[in-house]
């Protein structure tokens, strides 16, 4: 230990550069969030602090981690260099206020943006799974929970994946992007559409994404005062998505809707509780049994509507 700082010494008087265990510099962790982008979350002296550096103090706080940044051999921030000086004269700590991953900012709810561009930040963020852009506005997806959200989402998978393996000309897929106009890119949450060759009136594009209106799309939503049904709703209706299911989970309802004349149209259950597709023949629904979780009874009636409308798909609804 004498050794080293009897070394470092020298080497400072020579105006050498030092990196020992006498120097300490601040650690400054950085996280990232999609909401907020950078962000200090978190600071601690790590073994390279000055042992007198004022915590309290931006201004030397900001010196010291400029003279890391020139010694070290590789950059203490993986973070670009327009977020420094990390601590302002306003004190510390301070959240960054223009997010941005290289020369491109992140995506934020709120924003407004064209599809393009849209399209451009979001596959910048590799590490966010879910963003939707809805009438012009960004929608990033908050953390999932598991009754509200989790649960229900697989359920709704389950039950059109069942009707897809006995249904040619149909897929299902789990929230794919959908490209429905300039400013509308949703990610639904479940969908099922005819194949364009079947008829169908979307198409995938060459770079794999769905272009056009699918016939079906699903949304799980915790409540009516979901943008789910409002801002998508009227963004859904006006591309010709031709029936719209969404799932009120904390409501505990369900509501299927069918466009008819260019407006959507609730649909009610018959006297059995049933809902049913006017465009998939066999497709229907047990609700009550779905909000009960009751999934045996959903799949038994689903089988029984395949078997009255007969093996196959026209395209044209029932």
């Amino acid at each position: 230990m004498a050794e080293e700082e009897a070394q470092g010494a020298g080497q400072r008087a020579q105006g050498i550069p030092v990196r020992d265990s006498s120097r300490r510099h601040l650690c400054a962790f950085l996280s990232f969030s999609p909401h907020r982008g950078f962000f200090p979350s978190a600071l601690c002296l790590s073994p390279c602090t000055p042992l007198g550096l004022d915590l309290g103090d931006p201004g030397r706080i900001n010196e010291e981690i400029g003279a890391t940044q020139r010694t070290s051999p590789a950059p203490l921030f993986p973070t670009p260099r327009s977020l420094l000086p990390l601590f302002p004269a306003g004190g510390l700590p301070m959240g960054v206020t223009s997010p941005t991953i290289g020369e491109i900012t992140i995506l934020e709810s709120g924003d407004r943006l064209t599809r393009p561009e849209f399209e451009r930040r979001y596959r910048a963020m590799p590490q966010l799974k879910k963003a939707e852009l809805i009438e012009g506005v960004v929608y990033v997806a908050s953390p999932v929970r598991v009754s509200r959200h989790g649960q229900p989402h697989s359920d709704i998978i389950g039950w059109l994946v069942a009707y897809r393996s006995v249904t040619p000309g149909v897929m299902v897929c789990d929230n794919t992007t959908v490209r429905l106009d300039a400013e509308n890119e949703p990610q639904p949450d479940a969908l099922l559409r005819i194949d364009q060759a079947w008829g169908g009136q979307s198409r995938i594009s060459e770079d794999d994404y769905i272009e056009g209106a699918p016939e079906l799309i699903v949304e799980i939503a915790a409540s009516s005062a979901s943008y789910d049904l409002h801002d998508k709703r009227r963004a859904y209706r006006r591309n010709g998505v031709r029936e719209y299911l969404v799932w009120l989970t904390q409501e505990q309802d369900f509501r299927w809707y069918v466009l008819r004349e260019g407006e959507y149209e609730l649909q009610s259950p018959d006297e059995l509780g049933i809902l049913h597709s006017q465009v998939f023949p066999g497709l229907q629904l047990a609700v009550t049994a779905l909000l009960a979780g009751d999934m045996q009874r959903v799949l038994a009636v689903l089988q029984e509507g395949i078997g009255g409308a007969g093996a196959g798909h026209s395209g044209k609804g029932c």
